[in-house]
């Protein structure tokens, strides 16, 4: 996939929704070279890649990656909290997948 990416990364530069029909057909026409859709996808996502980069590499920051966090508090669910209203905290989790691969953790 990583060949094709190579080849075909000026053609997904100008159609970067280019269907695996097309690419397979261009290929063919081109290289005399058959591929598997599969393989097709994956090389069109490498092309995008290459041309706009990743969102999970856009990060300017070196060293060891660091946990972000964001607090969101508002005032009524603060208010009825200290007011005894509701004296329960909930913690919920999720498995995050590609691209972004981590955990993402919630309380209410």
């Amino acid at each position: 996939s990583s060949w094709i990416a190579k080849h075909l990364v000026s053609e997904i530069r100008d159609d970067p929704d280019m269907s695996c029909k097309l690419m397979k057909q261009k290929l063919l026409d081109q290289y005399g070279v058959s591929s598997h859709p599969k393989k097709l996808y994956r090389a069109r996502q490498k092309a995008k890649n290459k041309n706009e980069g990743k969102p999970s590499e856009s990060s300017t920051s070196e060293g060891p990656p660091v946990f972000m966090r964001m607090f969101m508090c508002y005032r009524a669910s603060k208010k009825g909290f200290l007011d005894g209203c509701r004296p329960f905290i909930g913690l919920d989790g999720c498995h995050l997948k590609v691209p972004f691969i981590g955990v993402m953790l919630s309380v209410v």
